[in-house]
């Protein structure tokens, strides 16, 4: 249920010299063409797709015996300009080139997994249980996670508490009739704990996906997350329903976010499946107002090429936190430095791109 924030791993490896290891290298490049457009400004641009960002990866891994394997991780992000930092001027678009995991774990089938290193802390899934395979066009993040009017959006913070990682000890017990629960120390004194159930293994009609995790991010408890998702699929025809729900308290303010969507995957050419996704959220930040977001999706997947090509389309309303600079016709009042929320244009999105993962 993590596709949306992890890479898969190739299926082609390397094997060491000693003939014990496997060394396996994988990635992804996403990019797009972004056209952003409000009643005030418009733009053009071509930009990383960070909704599924472009990384490479390395997997090495072994076995201890018969039960147990060992695995080390080491992720890299590379960014050009992107998606999340661009508005209409290009303003925050630089690149950039991070470590986005670095870990080691040991795998028990029947004890489950012990994980430490810089990787998802538990509960990371909590908000990307769905079927509907386009998290990559338009996703949980909402608006804010698209950059443009960056500052002038608000309630991204109850999602992207989410899909976080930190230095953290991990255990993850094995499946169980398709439930895996876990749990997380994770620096800064904060801990997490999550789980996730697949199935039912009797009923193959239909398939279905739930993700729940909690955090506590902080040493004394007072920044905490919470968060729900799910989706059910209706195997034979190929349509699926999906939601999810975030709640994040950041010792001020409560924001909330929450998305639903459905759609069809099916084969309409010989080249892969094709989907087709409609959604809704919603975002608030708990202070000032909240934003609103409507989108279409259609994805196309080339199986022969490892590659997805994408076309979405946007429109999103909201409000945003102004500052008052002390006149008398300032919308916020005379008082410089008072705040308010002030209703905004809305921003029309059309992104078409490629995502290819090797």
């Amino acid at each position: 249920m993590k596709s949306a924030m992890m890479a898969k791993p190739s299926t082609k490896g390397l094997v060491s010299g000693s003939g014990t290891v496997k060394v396996s290298l994988y990635g992804r490049l996403n990019q797009m063409v972004r056209y952003a457009s409000t009643e005030e400004d418009s733009a053009l641009q071509v930009l990383d797709n960070t909704h599924s960002g472009s990384r490479f990866g390395i997997n090495a891994s072994g076995s201890l015996n018969k039960n147990a394997t060992v695995k080390a991780t080491i992720e890299v992000g590379v960014n050009g300009p992107n998606r999340a930092g661009s508005d209409f001027d290009n303003s925050g678009a630089g690149p950039a080139i991070g470590t986005r995991r670095t870990s080691v774990s040991l795998t028990h089938k029947d004890m489950g997994t012990v994980s430490v290193g810089h990787d998802w802390i538990a509960g990371s899934g909590a908000m990307v249980a769905s079927f509907a395979g386009t998290s990559h066009v338009f996703g949980i993040w909402g608006p804010d996670g698209d950059g443009i009017m960056k500052g002038k959006r608000i309630g991204a913070g109850s999602i992207r508490a989410f899909g976080t990682r930190k230095g953290r000890l991990l255990y993850r017990t094995p499946n169980l009739m398709g439930v895996s629960v876990e749990a997380s120390y994770n620096q800064a004194k904060g801990w997490s704990a999550g789980a996730s159930f697949s199935g039912f293994p009797a009923m193959k009609e239909v398939s279905i996906a739930v993700n729940a995790g909690y955090h506590s991010l902080d040493e004394d408890g007072d920044v905490t997350s919470m968060g729900v998702s799910g989706g059910v699929k209706h195997n034979a025809s190929g349509f699926n329903v999906n939601g999810s729900w975030g709640n994040h308290d950041n010792g001020n303010a409560t924001l909330v976010g929450w998305m639903v969507d459905g759609g069809w995957t099916g084969k309409l050419i010989d080249a892969g499946n094709t989907t087709l996704n409609v959604g809704y959220g919603v975002w608030q930040d708990g202070m000032y107002g909240e934003n609103s977001r409507y989108h279409f999706i259609v994805n196309q997947n080339v199986a022969a090429a490892a590659s997805d090509l994408y076309l979405g389309v946007s429109h999103d309303t909201g409000e945003y936190t102004h500052t008052s600079d002390g006149t008398s016709t300032d919308p916020c009042g005379a008082t410089e430095g008072a705040t308010c929320a002030v209703e905004r244009n809305g921003v029309f999105l059309v992104v078409a791109g490629v995502l290819l993962k090797f």
